[in-house]
């Protein structure tokens, strides 16, 4: 089975993902449909892409028309068994019941897919991060920030329970509600990112900051780490919206 999928063009999901798509189903031969191309980076581990293209950061409304613009134009005819849209949620299905309106954007994906693509009985399907990847970071500890810091991993994962409760260590619902225009209301990303940044969070571990101290960069790290994370600890802290798409996905023969 070949299943084409459509992710973001940022550091962390191009570096990583087809890694952990690997992990959640081995027997399937995952084809990246967009972005079109991965150019080595001049480090190992690094990713090369030009941050003047258009195309850079694409999620939401403007990640979906280019999956329509890529199957018109490209894969009209190809040996294609699904489809899968990859991206951050982005708070947008902030509210009473996310698993609705979850489902109503999935189906008015699948819509939009299918007729692109010519196809009215192709499998689509939708992984979100939610509220971003950072998320799924997060949630395998080991595998992510505790083993990139080692020497600070239980003062930073203590930091980030004080300032994450009560979404934490299941941060799925964090940074609700949506902005007007779109977006969290507060990013957890930046929230790593100041944490990591804190010299309050260096202090508790005796830790002098000017030596031990880095900031979390998903250009650096984010991709690596999640190349190393495991779908099924992401699944047991990310249960809304990961563990029910990875549990389809892994069940494709």
């Amino acid at each position: 089975m070949t299943v084409g999928y459509f992710c973001t063009k940022s550091y962390t999901e191009v570096g990583g993902i087809q890694a952990l798509l690997q992990k959640i189903n081995p027997r399937v031969r995952w084809q990246r449909c967009f972005p079109a191309v991965l150019k080595p980076g001049p480090k190992p581990g690094r990713l090369a892409l030009p941050l003047g293209d258009q195309d850079m950061g694409a999620t939401g409304e403007s990640l979906i028309r280019r999956m329509e613009q890529r199957l018109r134009d490209h894969y009209r005819g190809a040996a294609l068994d699904a489809l899968l849209l990859i991206d951050d949620a982005d708070c947008r299905f902030c509210g009473d019941d996310p698993p609705k309106s979850q489902a109503e954007a999935i189906e008015a994906l699948t819509r939009r897919a299918r007729t692109a693509l010519g196809r009215d009985d192709i499998p689509v399907f939708a992984l979100f991060a939610s509220p971003e990847v950072e998320a799924w970071l997060l949630a395998d500890w080991d595998r992510s920030f505790g083993a990139d810091h080692p020497h600070l991993s239980h003062t930073l994962r203590h930091h980030l329970a004080q300032r994450l409760t009560p979404h934490w260590p299941a941060t799925e619902g964090y940074g609700c509600p949506e902005l007007r225009g779109g977006g969290c209301t507060t990013k957890l990303s930046e929230v790593l990112q100041d944490v990591m940044a804190d010299p309050a969070t260096y202090a508790w571990a005796k830790l002098d900051p000017a030596k031990d101290g880095r900031r979390y960069s998903k250009k650096v790290d984010g991709a690596l780490m999640l190349q190393r994370v495991r779908p099924e600890r992401i699944s047991e802290h990310c249960s809304l919206f990961f563990a029910p798409v990875a549990r389809q996905l892994a069940a494709l023969p």
